[in-house]
C-alpha cells in the first residue's frame, strides 16, 4: 500500500509539472567520440577515443508529460590512432596521433516522456533518429606539441554525403523561471548509416562513428505549466 502510494503521488507529481506548448533550446557540448571499422572479413574494431563537441538549436512541442524534439546541430566526430616515433636506428623516441575528425550537420527527430524528480527538477528519457549532412572529413598528425594537416582528397571522395544516427539522451531541466530551465543531458549518437567507404574494397570495408557528448543548455518555454489540467489528463 505505502508503495502504490509513492509511485501514485510520484505519478501525479509528473502530471503537474507538465507543460503543453512549443519550446527553443540553444545547447552545447562535450564529450568522447570514437569509430567503429568493419572490415571485408566482417571483423569489428575501434580507435582511440578522441575529445570532440557538438552545438546546436532544438526546438519542440511539449503535450502533457510527452516532448516531441527536432532542431539543427552541428556535431564534430572521430577518433585517434597512436604511433610510435623511432629515432634513425629504429629506437622509440615519442608517440604521434592521427586524428580523424567528421563534420556533420544533424536534424534529430526524437520523441521524450517527462518525469518528476522532487519538488522542480525534471528529467526526460528520450529516443529518436538524427538525418545527417556529413560535410567534411580531416587528418591531423600530431607529433608532441606540433599539429599537421593532412591531405584527405581520397578521405572526402570515399565519405558518404548523408547518413543515418540513432540518438538517445536522459535531459534534465532545472526551472529558474516559468518559462526559463537550465537543462543538462548525457547524449549517445551512433551512425547507423556507412560513413566512410575504403578506397579498395568500397561495399565491404566501411565505417561508423559514434559519440557520448554531455550538452548544456538553456530551455524557453513558450507555454505555461498545465497544472490542474495535465493532473487530469493522467487519471
Amino acid at each position: 500500500m505505502k508503495r502504490t502510494l509513492i509511485i501514485t503521488l510520484c505519478f501525479i507529481s509528473s502530471a503537474a509539472m507538465a507543460q503543453t506548448g512549443f519550446f527553443l533550446q540553444p545547447v552545447a557540448g562535450i564529450g568522447l567520440t570514437n569509430v567503429r571499422h568493419v572490415d571485408f572479413t566482417s571483423q569489428s574494431h575501434s580507435d582511440d577515443y578522441d575529445l570532440n563537441f557538438d552545438a546546436g538549436v532544438l526546438a519542440g512541442y511539449c503535450h502533457g508529460k510527452w516532448v516531441f524534439t527536432t532542431g539543427l546541430q552541428y556535431l564534430r566526430t572521430g577518433s585517434k590512432v597512436p604511433l610510435t616515433i623511432t629515432d634513425p636506428i629504429g629506437s622509440p623516441s615519442g608517440t604521434a596521433y592521427i586524428h580523424y575528425r567528421y563534420s556533420h550537420l544533424v536534424l534529430p527527430l526524437e520523441v521524450g516522456r517527462v518525469f518528476a524528480i522532487g519538488k522542480k527538477l525534471t528529467i526526460t528519457p528520450s529516443a529518436g533518429v538524427g538525418l545527417a549532412y556529413n560535410t567534411g572529413a580531416e587528418i591531423k598528425d600530431k607529433i608532441g606539441s606540433r599539429v599537421v594537416d593532412i591531405p584527405v582528397e581520397g578521405l572526402n571522395s570515399y565519405k558518404n554525403g548523408t547518413g543515418c544516427y540513432a540518438i538517445a539522451q536522459a535531459g534534465l531541466a532545472w526551472p529558474v523561471s516559468p518559462q526559463l530551465a537550465i537543462t543538462c543531458a548525457p547524449v549517445y549518437n551512433y551512425m547507423l548509416t556507412r560513413m566512410i567507404f575504403q578506397q579498395m574494397s568500397a561495399n565491404t570495408v566501411w565505417d561508423h562513428d559514434y559519440s557520448l557528448m554531455l550538452n548544456i543548455g538553456v530551455k524557453w518555454q513558450f507555454a505555461k505549466k498545465a497544472g490542474k489540467k495535465a493532473a487530469g489528463e493522467a487519471k
